[in-house]
């Protein structure tokens, strides 16, 4: 019932709008000021630059801080493939990539431990993030207290060209939302 009287009314209101006058009202036309006449050369407002994001190579050495405090260092040593493939792997890739890296603690009291996924991602010349792979390591890094060193490997697996260049995006932390550095390698 109240749907009923609902459409009866809106049905009224937009009949009896109809056979109203019909008004057109224009715009008072403001004076035109120097500012309005002369837009052409306002300069428009330059939008914040983004930092450039640094560039490394393999065995370059990247130190990385956060707020003005070095956290750790970190060398992409190798990137190799390997013939190396898990049986019981559902991922089906026709390259294994492994990377070795070492890192040294520079001033984290907690320790320092270096993973995929959280301090660094591995992406293919397409752009796509590449997955671990679960084969062809034989380096398996720890936490290091401050001053102490470890050497580590992750394998990644991708399609396409083999030797393709990977791009290795480092982050301060697994929290940072965009990377401070890639690093790029090609592997062998």
């Amino acid at each position: 019932m109240k749907f009923n009287l609902l459409i009866a009314t809106l049905c009224a209101v937009f009949t009896l709008s109809a056979c109203g006058e019909s008004e057109v009202q224009e715009k008072p036309k403001q004076p035109e000021t120097s500012a309005q006449q002369d837009t052409n050369s306002i300069e428009p407002e330059e939008a914040p630059k983004e930092e450039a994001i640094t560039r490394y190579s393999l065995g370059d050495t990247l130190t990385v801080s956060e707020d003005g405090v070095d956290l750790y260092e970190i060398t992409f040593d190798k990137a190799f493939l390997t013939e190396d493939r898990n049986q019981f792997s559902e991922k089906e890739v026709d390259h294994v990539v492994v990377l070795e890296y070492t890192y040294k603690n520079l001033n984290q009291e907690d320790g320092t431990y270096i993973v995929s996924g959280l301090d660094y991602k591995v992406y293919d010349s397409a752009g796509k993030l590449l997955e671990t792979y679960p084969a062809g390591t034989t380096l398996y890094g720890d936490t290091v207290s401050v001053g102490r060193t470890s050497t580590s490997q992750e394998a990644f697996g991708y399609t396409g060209d083999a030797n393709q260049t990977l791009e290795v995006e480092i982050y301060a932390s697994g929290f940072s939302a965009k990377p401070i550095a890639i690093v790029e390698v090609q592997p062998q």
